[in-house]
């Protein structure tokens, strides 16, 4: 019964295809990246009439399903998009919709007629189309404007900019791929045809600014880099090569020379990440013992873990993330004539084994770097109260009665101390802070005004919001003319911020500089184009700028040793390694805390300051704003 109730379920369809046929109708195979709305317009029929003769999709197109569609219904003529003459293209992630227009040399408003359904924004995994008239354009444009070239291992931004002879800003703006997702080995980039890009010369300079330097038997590179007035950084950007070391008789790019000026064991810039190096006939001796949670016992060992398997315990990840890290700033630095001993132990993140462990230390450590977890560092900087215990990544430690013990994580309060900056370094403005009426708030507020004078707290006003926030009731009354209008949102509720938002997206005002904390960047329900070109500070504990050639030598450098990506914790254990390697060769051992620079890492900055009788707090956090849907550093 069951087999013939199905064979007349058949006969039915058959029959039921042949009669549409007959009466002018079609069928339509859907091809991948189709929608309801671009097969309707072919069509020339409406979306409601495509599904009410297909009711079953609903829910979604697939490829390979078979529509039926009437024929008999007037056809416009088809768009050459509309005929197929598109592009297929898969949304990766981070991409945005300025990045698909440089590309394709198209508006957004002809992406948007073709995928009306991204209005909202693009999904990674998404496949759209692109007009492919505007592509064969912008290629055969391309063609006679500009050249490609094919990224080579070690190569950078900066490497490639200085052979291009062009600045990195125009580097970045042929190539906008690059600063979203940084340099890749075998990416095909677009450099200018009329600046003739050139070889390494071997006996010559390579350009006016450019000079070459052979290296001679006992160099290294804190002379070289002292000869020619320039940091080894500096270097190591023209010759990413050197961090394999110097090989004597082989040439390298050199600035050209210029006076040598007196210098001081301390950063020339923020940027200056190699800011101490040892001379050419001693060496920077550095002893660290990391404490972290390996829970060996579940991975039986952690050398050559690759982390991305499944086979490593989950809880392990962080500490391994960290781990590569700060081995990668400890390999570079060995390169760069640093002799470092490092002791490492398996916290378990368990008070007993951190006791077991403080019984056991070498005594003369220069730093603990760990225990990741805040009780077990409290714990152990009370043990060992002669060591410098180093917290990198503990958002909840408290110090404030420990002074060997130092917190590497800026907290909200370290915004709120970034913010008193903005005021007082906006002499001729009027602050108004906007909140909603919460006890949290105000005392955010109050906070804030502890850390201004009485002169910069005359300029503010306080507006709380109980309900809708309206800028005609709430912001405009509270304006000044002919000044700064700095609007400083501390609020911590993520409804109240998208809502804020939301409305200030459509004023525009550009004597309005909106000033928040990192709450901002937590919130996946605000879209990026409410954010997107206002005149707004989004403050950061950290930021990651992938377009930096530091950057991309790093995480070259961490995917050879793992064979996966660094995520935050690995670009912490880079930043913290490098600064307080640094800091304790240059002070010969524990620093005093006066002599602490600050300094912007890859990911993360350091700025220390102390209380009488406290632990050193990080206070460094980065000042972010949206610019053509990019999250960048704002100098502002």
């Amino acid at each position: 019964m069951g087999i013939k109730h199905n064979f007349f379920i058949f006969l039915f369809i058959v029959f039921s295809t042949t009669l549409f046929a007959q009466n002018g109708y079609v069928r339509h195979t859907v091809k991948a990246g189709e929608t309801v709305y671009t097969i309707a317009k072919i069509y020339n029929i409406s979306e409601a009439d495509l599904l009410k003769y297909n009711p079953d999709v609903a829910g979604g197109l697939k490829e390979g399903t078979v529509l039926i569609l009437p024929e008999n219904m007037p056809k416009k003529e088809a768009s050459q998009s509309q005929k197929g003459d598109f592009i297929y293209h898969t949304v990766v992630a981070k991409e945005t919709m300025y990045g698909l227009c440089k590309k394709y040399n198209c508006s957004e408003q002809q992406i948007l007629d073709l995928n009306p359904e991204i209005k909202d924004g693009l999904k990674e995994g998404a496949v759209i189309l692109i007009p492919k008239l505007k592509a064969v354009e912008a290629q055969k444009e391309d063609s006679t404007k500009y050249e490609y070239h094919v990224v080579e291992p070690k190569e950078t931004v900066y490497s490639i900019c200085k052979a291009a002879g062009i600045s990195e800003a125009e580097f970045l703006a042929l190539n906008p791929r690059v600063q979203e997702t940084g340099l890749q080995i075998g990416q095909t980039i677009k450099l200018p045809k009329e600046r003739v890009r050139e070889e390494l010369p071997t006996d010559q300079p390579r350009k006016k600014e450019f000079g070459l330097y052979r290296v001679l038997e006992g160099d290294d590179l804190a002379t070289i880099a002292g000869k020619y007035n320039t940091t080894v950084e500096e270097l190591i950007k023209l010759n990413p090569e050197l961090l394999e070391g110097l090989v004597v008789g082989k040439y390298i790019v050199v600035p050209a020379k210029k006076p040598i000026a007196k210098g001081v064991a301390t950063p020339a810039s923020l940027n200056d990440l190699f800011w101490y190096l040892p001379s050419a006939n001693q060496k920077a001796k550095v002893h660290f013992a990391l404490i972290l949670p390996f829970y060996l016992e579940q991975n039986d060992s952690i050398h050559g873990a690759n982390f991305g398997s499944a086979k490593v315990f989950e809880k392990s990840k962080v500490a391994l993330q960290f781990l590569n890290g700060f081995m990668t700033a400890m390999d570079t630095l060995g390169k760069l004539g640093y002799e470092i001993t490092l002791d490492i132990y398996d916290s378990q993140n368990n008070v007993d084994v951190v006791r077991s462990i403080a019984r056991k230390i070498d005594r003369s450590v220069d730093a603990i770097i760990g225990p990741l977890y805040a009780k077990n560092a409290e714990l152990l900087a009370s043990i060992l109260p002669d060591i410098l215990i180093i917290s990198p990544l503990s958002k909840t430690l408290e110090n404030a009665k420990t002074p060997n013990l130092i917190n590497c994580v800026p907290d909200l309060k370290s915004e709120f101390l970034a913010i008193s900056r903005i005021i007082q370094d906006e002499k001729n403005s009027n602050i108004i802070f906007l909140n909603s009426n919460k006890k949290a708030s105000k005392e955010a507020v109050k906070s804030i005004y502890n850390m201004l004078s009485s002169e910069d707290s005359a300029r503010c006003k306080e507006v709380w919001i109980d309900g809708q926030f309206s800028i005609a009731n709430h912001l405009t009354p509270n304006m000044a003319k002919g000044k700064t209008n700095i609007l400083v949102v501390v609020d911590q509720n993520p409804a109240f911020i998208s809502d804020l938002f939301t409305k200030l997206k459509n004023h525009k005002d550009s004597g309005l500089l909106i000033v928040t904390t990192s709450k901002i960047h937590e919130i996946n329900t605000l879209e990026n184009r409410y954010l997107n070109n206002q005149n707004f500070i989004g403050l950061s504990p950290d930021y990651v700028n992938y377009a930096d050639s530091t950057t991309q030598m790093f995480i070259e450098q961490f995917r050879e040793k793992t064979a996966t990506e660094p995520n935050k914790y690995g670009f912490s254990g880079f930043d913290t390694g490098l600064y307080f390697a640094q800091l304790i060769a240059a002070n010969g051992g524990k620093p005093a805390l006066q002599k602490w620079p600050v300094l912007r890492g890859i990911n993360k900055g350091f700025y220390f300051s102390a209380a009488t009788g406290a632990g050193a707090r990080n206070n460094f956090v980065y000042k972010l704003r949206v610019l053509d849907f990019e999250l960048l550093e704002t100098k502002q």
